[in-house]
């Protein structure tokens, strides 16, 4: 496995989606690249704050234009 098909691979291996196989060589690259393993960290970070964040909330207007245009005619 070289970097750019780990950068493809990692999303696929946060949602659980990869044979035992496929994560195994993932885990001795990131072993063996400094950089990707860096880049797994950051995205681990990034994945963490976003769970952390309230979801945005749309202003009442913006909702009721979206509610009153997704209603049928």
């Amino acid at each position: 496995m070289n970097c750019d098909d780990l950068l493809r691979r990692l999303t696929e291996d946060r949602d659980d989606n990869l044979s035992r196989d496929v994560c195994d060589e993932i885990e001795r690259h990131l072993r063996e690249c400094p950089s990707c393993e860096g880049l797994r960290g950051e995205l681990e970070q990034l994945s963490s704050l976003c769970r952390c964040c309230a979801s945005p909330r749309l202003p009442d207007d913006v909702r009721e234009r979206i509610t009153r245009l997704l209603q049928p005619s």
